[in-house]
C-alpha cells in the first residue's frame, strides 16, 4: 500500500499512538545505494511530517539502544497525533572499510570484512545466532498482536 494510504488509515484507525521510525540521514549523509545524492536528494522528512502535523523527534542516534528507548518514551507522551522518529545512523556502520560509502549497500561485505566487522562491534557469535537475552528483549509479537487487535 502507498505510504500515503497507509499513514492515512494509521490515523484514523488509531495507529497515531505508535511511533514511525524513519532513517532521516539520507541527504544529510550525502550517501545512497548510488553514491552521492547531494546534486539530487532535497527531501528533509522530519520537516515534510511536521508539516503533515506529526510529532517529529529528531537527531535519534540509530546505534544506540538508550537513545531510541528515550525517543520511544517521549513519542508516547503524545498520544494526539502520529509520531515520526528521525534516527541517524551510518550506512555500514561498523565496517571499518566501507562504513559511510555506498560499496557498504547491496554488496557482500566479503568474509574478511565481516570479521573485521564481529571484531569493531564485539559480537563473538557464530553466523546467524542470535543469544537468547535479544530475542528475549526483541520479540513482541505477543504484545504486539494484542495492541493491534484491540484496534480493530
Amino acid at each position: 500500500m502507498p505510504d500515503g494510504r497507509r499513514f492515512a488509515r494509521g490515523v484514523l484507525t488509531g495507529w497515531n499512538t505508535r511511533p514511525w521510525q524513519t532513517d532521516c540521514d539520507l541527504g544529510q549523509q550525502g550517501i545512497s545505494i548510488d553514491g552521492e545524492v547531494d546534486a539530487w536528494f532535497t527531501d528533509n522528512p522530519a520537516q515534510r511530517f511536521r508539516a503533515y502535523g506529526w510529532q517529529v523527534i529528531e537527531d535519534v542516534d540509530g546505534h544506540d539502544a538508550d537513545s531510541i528507548a528515550t525517543a520511544l518514551e517521549q513519542a508516547g507522551e503524545d498520544s494526539s497525533r502520529p509520531t515520526l522518529l528521525c534516527c541517524r545512523t551510518v550506512i555500514g556502520w561498523g565496517s571499518p572499510n566501507k562504513q559511510g560509502r555506498a560499496s557498504s549497500h547491496g554488496a557482500p561485505l566479503g568474509q574478511d570484512e565481516v570479521a573485521l566487522v564481529r571484531e569493531t562491534i564485539d559480537w563473538p557469535h557464530a553466523p546467524f545466532e542470535v543469544p537468547e537475552e535479544i530475542t528475549a528483549a526483541w520479540c513482541a509479537r505477543e504484545v504486539g498482536a494484542a495492541r493491534e487487535a484491540a484496534l480493530v
